[in-house]
């Protein structure tokens, strides 16, 4: 049944790629259309070791096994994952996480058909230990970025604690200045309470950013994208943060969890533990961007989890699905990652 299905996919997709890079007009409505992916890869790592940080389980003769044979069928994945997604237009940003470099992403967007769409990449190498970032993909053809910073997330009590940069970008997108953020939280690998505080200064240090944005520009449209390890109602998003989910409670300078609102809606969250589904990869924006009819605009309909039947797989022991992953353990899977990519939608008026 799954090769059918690739079978058929790749036929899609081969049709999606022959067409040009611009954002939609959707003719009943008399609107523009630009659409954003976030996707947690899951551990893309190139196969040769990296001294400087702890990649070593990544590379062949290591205890994965991480071939460029593998390596090389998980680029073709999350390429077939992004098409499949995108349909017919495709996206104009895709911020991804648990990439290691600069080559994972060249290889992505030079060796896969993704070569077609001429995509460009932001990153810069953190200080995590295992070496792994985040990063923006964009059309240079849609979007034209002017600023890019990268945030690092420090612990004052911690001076052994790294992790990943929060990245940052001002750019345009059909005449109208959006601010990005692409974030991948602490893990909870040692427990939500002995990570929580981590968790808690990222939400810190992109508010405060956020803030230096909306003090100067209360007009600003922003939006933040990422795995932020915690969900929508958890205190580093909903006090720290202030990402709010009650949409009656969003005033000039809030930020609205688009996620947060459209939970009740899904049956699915974007990853899943002990056979429940959690909303750890968020949209959030501010409240300008939020049904404002004056340049682009989203509301709690226009986010989305992408699950295909091909992105998941049965459980083992328990009714259900769940994501269908690269690794379960160290085991190979050959899949695509253990989460599910999220998808925003903007609108904007023609003025027609």
């Amino acid at each position: 049944m799954r090769i059918g299905i690739e079978i058929i996919l790749l036929f899609l997709l081969s049709l999606f790629h022959t067409q040009p890079g611009y954002t939609q007009v959707d003719k009943k409505s008399n609107e523009e259309i630009s659409r954003i992916l976030f996707y947690n890869v899951e551990n893309l790592f190139h196969p040769l070791n990296d001294s400087l940080t702890d990649d070593d389980e990544f590379t062949p003769d290591a205890i994965r096994h991480w071939s460029f044979y593998r390596y090389r069928q998980k680029l073709i994945k999350i390429y077939k994952t992004i098409a499949a997604a995108g349909g017919w237009q495709g996206f104009d940003l895709i911020g991804l996480c648990e990439i290691e470099n600069q080559q994972v992403l060249s290889d992505l967007i030079t060796n896969t058909p993704l070569v077609k769409q001429n995509y460009r990449f932001l990153h810069k190498d953190s200080e995590d230990r295992r070496g792994i970032d985040v990063a923006l993909l964009y059309r240079e053809k849609n979007y034209f970025p002017v600023d890019v910073k990268f945030y690092k997330v420090l612990s004052p009590d911690d001076k052994l604690f790294r992790t990943r940069d929060i990245l940052y970008t001002k750019g345009i997108i059909s005449t109208d200045t959006l601010h990005i953020f692409v974030n991948h939280w602490p893990s909870r690998w040692q427990g939500v309470i002995n990570t929580q505080v981590y968790r808690n200064i990222a939400a810190k240090v992109l508010r405060e950013a956020v803030d230096s944005i909306l003090n100067v520009s209360p007009d600003a449209k922003v939006i933040i994208m990422g795995d932020f390890n915690d969900e929508p109602g958890d205190a580093s998003l909903s006090q720290v943060l202030q990402a709010k989910t009650n949409i009656d409670s969003i005033v000039d300078n809030s930020l609205c969890n688009l996620s947060g609102l459209a939970m009740g809606d899904q049956e699915v969250g974007t990853l899943k533990y002990k056979g429940l589904w959690e909303n750890m990869d968020q949209f959030i924006v501010s409240a300008r961007l939020l049904n404002n009819k004056n340049g682009w605009h989203a509301g709690k309909n226009d986010v989305n989890i992408f699950c295909p039947d091909f992105l998941l797989e049965d459980e083992k022991d328990i009714p259900g699905r769940k994501p269908f992953r690269t690794y379960s353990g160290y085991r190979y899977m050959e899949g695509f990652s253990d989460h599910l990519p999220i998808c925003l939608t903007l609108h904007k008026s023609t003025g027609n």
